[in-house]
């Protein structure tokens, strides 16, 4: 039987706000109480509103990106881009002993390569895998870069600092953004692999919070 309880938390923080411990307890008790419906499927709403948390200055990325111009090379910027988070990121897996980059098995500069060519229309071959996995793969990987170079700076960022952050103010984003808008209105196709291609493409790599950019 499926049951659900729906709560009006950002997403990144199901129990509402940290360290809170009684009201984290209220939701898990209305989550647990679901149990004893015996009518289904359930689908619930958790009402109540987190209790205010002390405000934290914004979290402002301190690498400065070069705003790349309509001849720039899409590989060469965000390459760029890449260049300067570096650092970041190694420091990250310093930190924390591990990454979650590497699902596509390739090099960061091939992921970006491979990524490119889709951002102009372009679906590029893949040999083992189907073209629309390597896709989800590669763009998963260079978010997961992204990501974590962005934790690792100073400050303490919210997932939704970081998504707008990388979606908005990175040419990384928005290359994943070009590829949506490239593979989207392509014409339908009777092959299923190009069908399953512009599916990914044009409805899978960009979150729904984040369409709005290009709307």
């Amino acid at each position: 039987m499926i049951q659900i309880l729906s709560v009006p938390f950002i997403i990144g923080r199901p129990l509402g706000a940290p360290d809170d411990p009684a009201f984290q307890h209220q939701e898990l008790d209305a989550s647990l109480g679901l149990l004893n419906r015996t009518d289904g499927p359930v689908f619930a709403e958790f009402e109540e509103d987190a209790p205010a948390v002390e405000e934290i200055p914004p979290w402002v990325c301190p690498v400065s990106f070069a705003q790349a111009s309509d001849e720039s090379d899409l590989v060469e910027t965000v390459m760029s881009e890449i260049q300067l988070l570096t650092p970041w990121y190694e420091k990250g897996i310093t930190e924390r002993g591990a990454s979650s980059f590497g699902v596509a098995d390739m090099e960061l500069e091939d992921v970006v390569r491979f990524l490119a060519d889709f951002a102009k229309g372009e679906a590029p071959s893949a040999e083992e895998i189907p073209i629309e996995d390597m896709l989800m793969r590669a763009a998963e990987d260079l978010k997961a870069f992204y990501n974590e170079s962005a934790v690792s700076q100073p400050g303490n960022p919210s997932a939704k600092d970081i998504e707008d952050w990388y979606w908005g103010e990175t040419e990384a984003g928005e290359m994943i953004r070009q590829i949506k808008k490239s593979f989207i209105d392509a014409p339908d196709s009777s092959d299923t692999a190009q069908a399953r291609t512009k599916f990914a493409a044009g409805f899978l790599l960009v979150p729904g919070s984040q369409v709005f950019r290009d709307a």
